[in-house]
């Protein structure tokens, strides 16, 4: 699954992330970057947080330069020199970040031999996840208009249909793409009419993120989601022997008497369904230890967990335990990270009440 490749490589980007915030190199710095392309090669859902980081990351690096100039000591050569190297770091981070994801862009139509795009159908797959909302006046196509406003004929305002709309063949996506042909102009569409529904009612995306989130405590719906994904590969294996994949890696389906058997891992995952919770709740753990801790890479965990936090809600059209495989991660360090925190408050209560 492109879930465990990419999730080793996002531990290498934190990895070398945490480096960076101890020792502010930019060598260190264009590794995370490298490695940041790498992760969203593998998975597009860690796009935002890329995106942010680069941003993002040489700030929190110089946030004591950045206090002690602008707050606590202000003077002219402290600030000087704040803005100086915040201004190196963040330029190089920004720079390079824009080059590499125009880079990826660019080869990625070639290969597809279309326009550049980071994913040809964005723009379709935002519109089915915000469907709920959609009013025909978001559309700047009056022919979308007319289909949304239509919506109750297949269940457009539905919020658990929002996976069939962009799949099935009476879904929104399909009935638009009759309409319109043309899959860059259709996609481009899409995308603005749903960044329309978000400018105008921004909360109402929230809600069905909420939603979404809400969704996760449907504990029998969870399970059944993991089992269904279990077996996704064998009720949709193609029948007929000319698959290209199935052809070359001279694959063939389980025979029936190993359909229903589950192998270890499969039971690993469908039994630690109670910790998933544990994860989604970290997000919040953080906001607490965020005023606790006033470490740089408490700040880059709040801030990547939140992220994924929305990735996982408000851009999500269903719910999946694999879907949380990045916040896991990101649970175990900020438990570490309390843990260390409880250790040094022992340290120093011990330490001051020595004689």
């Amino acid at each position: 699954m492109t879930e465990t490749v990419s999730l080793f490589f996002y531990a290498l980007v934190l990895i070398f992330s945490f480096l960076y915030l101890k020792q502010r190199c930019l060598w260190q710095l264009a590794i995370v970057q490298i490695l940041s392309l790498v992760v969203i090669s593998f998975r597009m859902s860690y796009l935002l947080v890329v995106q942010v980081s680069a941003f993002v990351l040489p700030l929190i690096a110089f946030l004591p330069e950045l206090r002690v100039a602008f707050w606590k000591h202000p003077s002219t050569v402290s600030k000087a020199f704040a803005i100086k190297w915040v201004g190196l770091h963040l330029s190089f981070s920004i720079l390079l970040m824009f080059v590499l994801l125009q880079g990826y862009r660019q080869l990625n139509g070639k290969l597809a031999g279309r326009e550049p795009a980071f994913l040809h159908n964005s723009g379709l797959i935002v519109l089915t996840t915000w469907a709920p909302v959609l009013k025909p006046t978001d559309s700047p196509d009056p022919r979308l208009s007319e289909l949304i406003a239509k919506g109750d004929q297949f269940r457009l305002n539905d919020l658990w249909s929002r996976d069939g709309q962009l799949y099935s063949p009476r879904g929104l996506v399909r009935r638009w793409k009759q309409i319109e042909p043309n899959a860059a102009i259709s996609d481009q569409v899409a995308k603005q009419a749903a960044l329309n529904a978000l400018l105008h009612r921004p909360m109402d995306v929230v809600t069905l993120g909420v939603k979404t989130f809400l969704h996760y405590w449907n504990f029998r719906h969870i399970r059944r989601q993991a089992k269904v994904e279990l077996r996704r590969a064998v009720s949709n294996w193609p029948k007929k022997r000319t698959w290209a994949v199935a052809t070359h890696f001279n694959l063939s389906p389980p025979l029936p008497n190993e359909v229903k058997k589950y192998t270890l891992l499969q039971r690993y995952f469908l039994r630690s369904q109670p910790y998933s919770y544990v994860v989604l709740l970290s997000p919040f753990a953080c906001v607490g230890l965020i005023f606790f801790v006033s470490k740089g890479y408490v700040s880059l965990l709040f801030l990547h967990s939140w992220i994924l936090f929305g990735t996982v809600t408000i851009l999500s059209k269903n719910v999946s335990l694999r879907y949380l495989q990045p916040m896991s991660l990101l649970m175990i360090l900020i438990f570490a990270v309390l843990v260390k925190a409880v250790i040094d408050r022992r340290s120093r209560s011990t330490s001051q009440a020595a004689p």
